[in-house]
């Protein structure tokens, strides 16, 4: 299959899983799968997403790993575009259930001390302290009511006479305490005294204060690019080094050989322990059949024909394929062997094409490799077209979750589309495979912005901000609100579809001529259907 017929049909909503294509019928099955794509070139990062950059430097320079946890998230429970991952909100106290507490006249008299030791330090100006100390003073006030009947006369007069100097201390203001202000006050004078500072700047360098406000603007209000994050200068001696190489699948060149094995064992692993798939799932075969095979004819290495990075790299590909497959889909050894692995993610049905005007790499499958120290640690599975870098597949070894691999390769691969546009510039979109809006864990694809959606229908895009409401209605939707649209490329005269029959090329006119006992007349008009005119005219339907 040409990069050219499978860029017309994942635009149709079709997608490869090895050297199978395959298209869901969208009106019949569950969980309806919307093609999804980005516009690399307009990408907005969202706080999480920078986040996640700003991580992956900070570990490069300095080996940080304190407190790091993965923001990589499924999306469960969160908008579309919202910031889902991680909102740390400091939680609020609670009042204990004191109805069982005993409280001595000892521990009062400690409350009372550490009141009185609050007292005496400075308070902030922020107007949620003022409702802290409320929230401290009624519980213990609460303590007081709940001590028990059993004590001594005399002791729970000691107790009353505490119990009063609280309650006299929090409702008495301290004359030595600073009267309590409002946030909103404090910063308009810092603002104000801010600004005074900086009209004084301007003066002493001969500057009117406009200009100088014109100036700051011009330098401060520049947001960063994706590009500037991952790019950001590292010390001389980094505690780590990352490179990132394409290497080609499909054929698969020496580099992609000669780290299969490494690239495959990382496969496995991911599989079993991150998808819970069994060893016997996720074997050799089935690696190359799902990720290496390809039916298309970055470092970048070459799958299909392998080119020498990549062959170099097969084991160590392997070996973290094996390690993703084992320990986050939790797959079985024979579900990650060798075999799985290269029938999933090395063979494919793509050709590889080099036109003078293309990528510098050609197009066809590619794996993009990360490597960290010298260590195969991911892999991404991608598809260069004509139009789009399409991500296949991720596997990554679940010993580095905490860098949030997915996400950042994601924006790694979104930064490989914005580079080679600049050489192709029809290659302006990134495609993530489907989205299934019922689906939790697939939510998080709508939040690399600007995202659209294929509409099943008439197979125009339309933004995934004016899809969403009409999936919350309902699962199927058709996302173009003009009824009149059609289908553009649907029109398809069957008997002008060119048939490979016994080596020989004829219309299929000729082969019902040929052979009229043969009535597959609706699967060909179905076949056409699916595949769209442009494909119809131009691919070869074999029969034996």
């Amino acid at each position: 299959m040409s990069v050219g017929h499978y860029q017309e049909l994942i635009d149709r909503g079709w997608r490869r899983s090895g050297q199978y294509s395959y298209k869901p019928t969208m009106e019949k099955i569950c969980c309806p799968m919307y093609t999804i794509r980005c516009d690399a070139l307009e990408l907005k990062l969202s706080k999480t997403q920078k986040k996640v950059l700003k991580r992956m430097n900070r570990y490069l320079t300095h080996g940080d790993v304190k407190g790091l946890k993965s923001l990589d998230n499924d999306g469960s429970n969160s908008p579309i575009g919202g910031e889902e991952e991680y909102q740390f909100v400091r939680p609020r106290h609670k009042a204990k259930d004191l109805s069982s507490v005993n409280i001595s006249p000892e521990s009062l008299s400690e409350a009372k001390y550490s009141e009185t030791k609050r007292d005496e330090m400075s308070v902030k100006s922020d107007t949620s302290h003022c409702e802290d100390d409320k929230d401290v003073a009624s519980v213990t006030e609460s303590e007081s009511v709940s001590t028990t009947s059993d004590q001594p006369s005399s002791k729970r007069q000691d107790l009353t006479n505490i119990d009063n100097t609280l309650k006299v201390k929090k409702n008495i203001a301290d004359p030595n305490r600073p009267p309590c202000r409002k946030a909103k006050e404090i910063r308009r004078e810092r603002r104000e005294a801010k600004l005074a500072r900086r009209t004084q700047e301007a003066i002493s360098r001969g500057e009117s204060p406009m200009e100088s406000d014109n100036k700051k603007a011009k330098t401060t209000n520049v947001e960063k690019s994706l590009e500037d994050f991952l790019n950001e200068p590292m010390p001389a001696n980094p505690a780590h080094t990352l490179e990132v190489r394409l290497v080609r699948s499909q054929p698969g060149s020496t580099e992609f050989q000669q780290t299969a094995k490494m690239s495959c064992q990382v496969y496995q692993k991911y599989q079993v322990n991150i998808h819970h798939d069994t060893l016997d799932k996720c074997h050799e075969f089935q690696y190359r059949r799902f990720l290496c095979n390809s039916p298309l004819e970055l470092k970048l290495v070459r799958v299909n024909p392998p080119e020498a990075a990549f062959s170099s790299t097969y084991n160590d590909s392997y070996a973290v394929f094996r390690k993703y497959q084992l320990e986050i889909h939790h797959d079985t050894e024979s579900e990650c062997d060798k075999m799985s692995y290269k029938g999933f993610l090395v063979q494919g049905p793509l050709s590889p094409w080099k036109p003078a005007s293309g990528p510098r790499q050609g197009y066809g499958s590619f794996h993009h490799q990360y490597w960290l120290d010298g260590r195969l640690i991911a892999v991404g599975v991608l598809d260069v077209l004509p139009h789009s870098v399409s991500s296949v597949y991720l596997y990554y070894d679940p010993e580095f979750s905490f860098l949030s691999l997915g996400t950042y390769a994601s924006l790694r691969e979104l930064a490989l589309t914005r580079e080679l546009q600049r050489r192709t510039p029809a290659l302006k979109w990134y495609y993530m495979g489907f989205y299934i809006h019922s689906c939790p864990k697939m939510r998080y694809k709508g939040r690399y912005t600007p995202s659209f959606l294929l509409c099943p229908e008439t197979y125009k895009w339309f933004p995934i901000e004016d899809a969403v409401p009409k999936l919350d209605v309902v699962k199927y939707a058709r996302f173009n609100e003009d009824l009149t649209a059609n289908d553009e490329n649907a029109q398809v005269d069957i008997k002008k579809i060119p048939v490979l029959h016994d080596q020989s090329l004829i219309p299929y006119s000729t082969y019902e001529e040929l052979f009229p006992e043969d009535e597959n007349e609706d699967e060909v008009k179905e076949y056409a259907t699916l595949v769209g005119a442009k494909c119809a005219y131009s691919m070869f339907l074999c029969r034996s």
